[in-house]
């Protein structure tokens, strides 16, 4: 669309004093200036017609959809991890995950990050999912006295769980979690209460190291050969009267 510029005599008349000793390059700004916008419109695609990766909101603006939005450092950090663990659990051969661990270090975009792990079972969901963002603590504590406490769904697996059960009970469910760590130290100290852990075939739990007293420590489940592992769990602690049971 060509735009209507005003005639130079609107620049020596009206505006003389205005562009007395400027340049050329001031006196186009200030032409560019007086002449009127128009408000910007966007192509809406037709049907078959493939979109643009902007799209235009309520208000009028361009907004880039999820995939274009800036990743963050912290972001690129979580994707590292998961990619970490991706190979320690078999899933990516060495040439993979430095290929990989390259295109994450310098992916600008969601877009780019998701397509990292969209083959890792998972990885990918969680961060589509804007759970990206979280990476797992250093250590969780759950302490109850005569109360009940419960982790299940996608909750975040930490590297290290401090768990007090007196007279209540505590359930671990593993089976939904979002697991970023290849291992997970768990410190228990249970009285007369219960602490149980709910597994997937793929988490391994060794619960040697519990000193029990007149209580019990049970576990239900083997890995079957040949399953890679994904998440180790180390129970250590002591037991009184209660039980610690993994199935």
């Amino acid at each position: 669309m060509t735009m209507p510029v005003p005639p130079r005599s609107a620049w020596a008349s009206g505006s003389s004093q205005v562009l007395a000793g400027t340049s050329r390059l001031a006196a186009a700004r200030w032409a560019c200036a007086q002449t009127p916008t128009y408000p910007l419109k966007l192509h809406k695609p037709r049907d078959g017609e493939r979109p643009h990766q902007y799209s235009e909101d309520m208000s009028g603006e361009m907004a880039p959809g999820r995939g274009e939005l800036r990743a963050s450092d912290k972001d690129r950090e979580q994707v590292v991890e998961l990619l970490r663990v991706a190979a320690g659990d078999g899933r990516l051969s060495a040439d993979e995950l430095n290929e990989r661990l390259e295109a994450a270090l310098t992916a600008r975009t969601y877009g780019e990050l998701d397509a990292l792990l969209t083959d890792l079972p998972g990885a990918g969901p969680a961060l589509a999912r804007g759970v990206a963002a979280t990476l797992p603590k250093e250590l969780t504590r759950i302490a109850v006295g005569s109360a009940s406490a419960k982790r299940d769904g996608a909750w975040v697996v930490p590297q290290r769980m401090q768990v007090e059960c007196k007279s209540g009970s505590v359930v671990l469910d593993f089976t939904g979690a979002v697991i970023t760590s290849p291992t997970l130290e768990i410190e228990a100290s249970v009285g007369s209460g219960s602490v149980t852990l709910v597994v997937p075939p793929d988490v391994l739990v060794d619960v040697e190291d519990v000193a029990v007293g007149s209580g019990s420590v049970q576990n239900r489940t083997r890995v079957a050969p040949g399953t890679p592992v994904r998440l180790r769990v180390h129970v250590t602690g002591k037991i009184g009267p209660g039980t610690i049971i993994v199935r």
